[in-house]
């Protein structure tokens, strides 16, 4: 045990540090000023939970409250990174994000005949749509001198369209359908809450930087918003992204 505790001292011990600990000078006599400033681009794929309870109406009549959904988000983003410290660096983002969610409730409701009574199941599916432009500016900490770190930012959004759409089906019994013969049909005129034109929201991540080539790499990442604000401006929606991302980063002469 003393043995591998001693190793791992010697190992964190070797690791010099430069910005993201790279150093990219190949040699004493062809030196290589390590930058501090970086400019990158960037994607982030996120899987997205949704919890609330929030009414949907049909033609301005109550139908029935969703409370899960899920769905992803496609984000695009360009980012500014400076190293304030060789383990502590500052950032800034803006991005374009795109939200699909997919909701489904189930609802039964006695129905009859004038002769016969029995209970009648349908499910509404809907499928929501948002476009956000966003900023978001935090910093992030190397971990024991090491290629990971942690970090944390606070992302503001400004909400640009939202859309929906829905069905509702007839799930049972066999024998039931819609005047026109069908089991399927869809809801035209629908209402949802609205969407808050601008919301703040925290975010946490775990990322890891390795190197490309020399003044170039890439930051790959683990993140989640963390939802302690309303998406709506009236009924509870809450998202919950869990994601991945990747940026390349290099160098920027100007501010190094």
């Amino acid at each position: 045990m003393k043995r591998l505790s001693l190793t791992f001292l010697i190992i964190l011990s070797s690791i010099e540090l430069h910005s993201q600990g790279f150093d990219w000078e190949y040699s004493a006599r062809l030196p290589y000023k390590i930058p501090r400033a970086f400019i990158g681009a960037g994607y982030t794929f996120s899987y997205n939970n949704n919890f609330g309870d929030f009414s949907f109406f049909e033609n301005n009549v109550y139908s029935l409250n969703f409370k899960k959904g899920n769905g992803y988000v496609n984000q695009l983003n360009v980012s500014f990174q400076y190293w304030e410290k060789p383990i502590i660096a500052v950032f800034g983002n803006v991005f374009y994000r795109s939200l699909k969610t997919d909701f489904s409730q189930d609802m039964t409701y006695p129905r009859s005949n004038g002769a016969d009574n029995w209970f009648a199941t349908y499910r509404t599916n809907m499928n929501s749509s948002r476009d956000y432009l966003g900023i978001s500016i935090g910093g992030k900490y190397r971990i024991l001198n090491s290629y990971f770190s942690v970090g944390a930012q606070i992302t503001s959004l400004f909400l640009l369209s939202s859309s929906a759409t829905a069905t509702e089906e007839i799930l049972s019994p066999d024998f039931e359908h819609y005047i026109d013969g069908s089991t399927k049909r869809d809801i035209k005129n629908l209402q949802l809450p609205d969407f808050k034109n601008f919301n703040v929201l925290p975010e946490l991540f775990l990322a890891y930087d390795f190197s490309i080539a020399k003044g170039l790499f890439i930051q790959s990442s683990l993140r989640m918003q963390i939802p302690i604000f309303n998406s709506t401006s009236s009924d509870k929606f809450y998202d919950l992204p869990l994601g991945i991302e990747l940026t390349v980063f290099k160098n920027l002469n100007i501010l190094n």
